[in-house]
């Protein structure tokens, strides 16, 4: 099936967001992984704005990767014909399943040699993990080791599911995205290969669009007032819902936040392109580090980040200057991974080029 290529606006806003959407992922794995409501004692200006830049604001960015891959995957693609699916299954083996297995493989090794070093030295390792043969496979599946390639597993998945999608999206005309958008708001996890209730509702979505020759930008942009009122609203509202039995329907809130917030970003996609042309495309050239940001930042620099930034009292989380510690631990991380990537790209260009995929 011949069509014409998506909207340059569209593909120039993707362009653009993808450096800022891995710095808020960078972000959401600055703190442990559960919401807390602010607390008084531990400077609640702090508590607040932190909880809602890395548990709130930074949920986005995956379901936005969601959407952008589901949209581009179906954009011109009838995924009923052999000679489609089996082609793009071909290519996604080496783009995906290729770095997916390797960070993994290194993540491996590189927890194993610090938990052992780590062992030996009389401490405890931040990140123990099990090196045995019978764990190594829930390692590259339901417990991925390279924690963020959650992302990368479950597009592999959607991928394969892609024909069965296409066909559902098209028996339904797009109606099956209303159940999966409740269940994605009312948190209900389905296990269908491994995959949860935001990879089955955003790539869906975007590739409806994609079905359909919708530009994102243009079909959303006339609720671009609406959908970011309800959006801002749900954002600074989220984190006075405590995490747990206290008040058991936060995931209600936060999930309704994020499902405005991307569609929020979409409608404004024209107001963002208005942007300084050299700021976007500062931005379109750093998506180069996209990938391995989002690969290499878990594998111990996040934690060296932190570590180098609360070196000084001040700037812990106990200390009197809290959120500058915080901005630095973010700003030290994403430096670390731009230093290791020049580092790989010196020292061992081709092993860069095979976590890469078809990437680099």
């Amino acid at each position: 099936m011949q069509s014409a290529p998506p909207s340059p606006e569209f593909s120039r806003l993707v362009s653009a967001l993808r450096f800022p959407l891995i710095l808020l992922v960078v972000s959401a794995h600055l703190l442990p992984t559960q919401l807390r409501r602010p607390q008084v004692e531990e400077h609640y200006i702090y508590s607040y704005l932190v909880e809602l830049v890395s548990h709130v604001l930074a949920r986005v960015a995956v379901p936005l990767f969601f959407f952008i891959s589901g949209y581009f995957s179906f954009w011109g693609k009838d995924w009923r014909r052999r000679e489609v699916f089996l082609p793009a299954w071909r290519k996604r083996l080496r783009s995906v399943l290729q770095p997916f297995l390797l960070w993994n493989a290194l993540a491996f090794v590189l927890l194993s040699a610090y938990s052992a070093v780590t062992t030996a030295l009389g401490g405890t390792p931040a990140a123990p993990h099990d090196p045995s043969w019978t764990q190594l496979p829930h390692y590259f599946t339901d417990r991925v080791l390279d924690y963020p390639l959650w992302f990368m597993r479950d597009l592999i998945c959607l991928t394969l599911l892609s024909p069965l999608i296409y066909y559902l999206l098209g028996l339904s005309r797009g109606w099956i995205l209303l159940p999966l958008a409740l269940l994605f708001v009312l948190d209900r996890e389905m296990s269908v290969a491994m995959l949860g209730s935001r990879a089955l509702f955003f790539f869906p979505l975007g590739g409806w669009m994609a079905i359909e020759q919708l530009d994102p930008i243009k079909a959303l942009g006339r609720l671009r007032y609406p959908l970011l009122g309800l959006a801002l609203l749900l954002a600074l509202a989220t984190p006075f819902c405590s995490y747990g039995a206290a008040y058991p329907y936060y995931r209600y809130v936060l999930n309704s936040f994020i499902l405005t917030g991307c569609l929020s970003v979409l409608a404004w996609g024209q107001q963002l392109l208005t942007l300084p042309p050299q700021l976007l495309e500062r931005s379109a050239a750093l998506s180069g580090y996209v990938m391995y940001t989002y690969a290499a930042h878990a594998l111990l620099l996040l934690d060296l980040g932190r570590w180098l930034a609360y070196l000084w009292a001040p700037l812990r989380p106990s200390g009197a200057l809290p959120l500058l510690g915080y901005l630095l631990a973010w700003g030290l991380t994403v430096g670390l991974c731009f230093l290791t990537f020049a580092l790989f790209k010196r020292l061992a260009p081709r092993l860069l080029r095979l976590l890469y995929g078809a990437r680099l």
